[in-house]
């Protein structure tokens, strides 16, 4: 079962219940099914988690056992398999045929692929795909320009496009608002990678582990409180930012580390990755890269927590505590009452208004 998270929420749950725990549960093991779905938008209803197979494609799932400083360089390995081996199968020829490997070895090609792509193999296709237009068919091999212009164009023309879904005239009105929110939140971690770029390079931020690359400093990655993971899980799923480790803190406080999309760190100018060497591995750690304070207002301005018995609103540091006890309301003591809401913007209230209208028109 392909794309089984792109059903919205209800009508999962229903296929779930009428077809997958149907065929499961009536074939006697005869039928077997394979369920691709992304993480944390995963729908198995009554069946027994006990009896299934879970296999992670991610890449910090995937390397996840591994030691932190071999995580990058098995991903990078496997970049290179998977793209040698098809191309001996499909061509007869191997990476070293198609790419310009005057300037660069075939592994630094293999470790900005997994760098643009973090081996999503699809990525990995169409950033190749771009590549080569941009190349092999003028009858030159593929250089790093290339894998570059690739990857912004696979941002620019595929990735992007979530955003401009807003503007579609079939989408629900609370869809609509959270994806304008959103926006609004990647906008705000680009805004302040690119606020941290400048304040190291006019040394406001004195730490030595910044020296050696202050004129162009790495600003692509942050760093959250594994209890805010579910607030970027949107921008996860399509791919703006993506899960990249875990480390504890400078207070021994286990966070996770984010990176943002390469193509859109091309378009910002914000310089991917971080410097190479031992030193330099708690760099994603350092103290301007947590972005808590940028979650916590996000949820302070775009969502309301609320009971929907007696009205009461609770803040987004209680969100947690509920949830623990099932969204109970604590203040009528009514089950289950507590819901999540958006808090809607004036701004938003007008663009979305703009939008329906011009919706309303093209259906007459």
């Amino acid at each position: 079962l392909d794309d089984y998270s792109e059903i919205e929420q209800k009508s999962l749950s229903m296929f779930c219940d009428l077809v997958v725990n149907t065929l499961n549960n009536t074939s006697d093991n005869f039928i077997k099914l394979k369920i691709s779905a992304y993480p944390g938008r995963v729908e198995l209803g009554e069946l027994d988690r006990q009896k299934i197979d879970i296999r992670y494609l991610d890449y910090y799932q995937l390397y996840v056992n591994d030691k932190r400083n071999e995580m990058e360089s098995a991903a990078i390995d496997y970049t290179y398999r998977i793209i040698e081996k098809r191309l001996m199968k499909y061509t007869g020829h191997g990476m070293q045929y198609y790419f310009d490997t005057d300037k660069n070895e075939i592994f630094d090609f293999c470790g900005i692929i997994f760098k643009m792509s973090l081996n999503v193999v699809r990525h990995i296709g169409l950033i190749l795909d771009y590549a080569k237009e941009y190349s092999i068919v003028h009858g030159n091999r593929i250089s790093m320009t290339n894998l570059n212009e690739a990857a912004k164009r696979l941002y620019n023309e595929r990735l992007s496009l979530f955003f401009e879904e807003s503007k579609s005239a079939q989408m629900a009105y609370d869809e609509r608002i959270e994806i304008f929110q959103l926006k609004d939140l990647l906008q705000s971690i680009v805004n302040r990678e690119k606020e941290i770029k400048t304040d190291i390079r006019i040394k406001k931020y004195t730490a030595q582990i910044f020296d050696n690359e202050r004129s162009n400093p790495y600003t692509s990655h942050f760093y959250i409180s594994k209890e805010a993971e579910s607030t970027l899980a949107s921008l996860e799923l399509n791919f703006f930012v993506s899960k990249y480790n875990e480390m504890s803190n400078k207070v021994g406080k286990k966070v996770s580390i984010y990176a943002l999309n390469y193509g859109l760190c091309l378009n910002e100018n914000l310089r991917w990755g971080k410097p190479e060497g031992n030193e330099y591995r708690t760099y994603f750690i350092e103290s301007p890269f947590n972005f808590n304070s940028i979650v916590t207002s996000f949820l302070k301005e775009t969502k309301e927590i609320r009971c929907q018995n007696c009205g009461h609103v609770y803040s987004t540091e209680e969100l947690p505590f509920l949830k623990t006890y099932g969204m109970n309301c604590m203040k009528c003591m009514s089950i289950g009452t507590v819901v999540e809401g958006n808090k809607i913007s004036e701004v938003y209230k007008h663009q979305i208004e703009e939008i329906e209208k011009k919706g309303t028109l093209l259906e007459r």
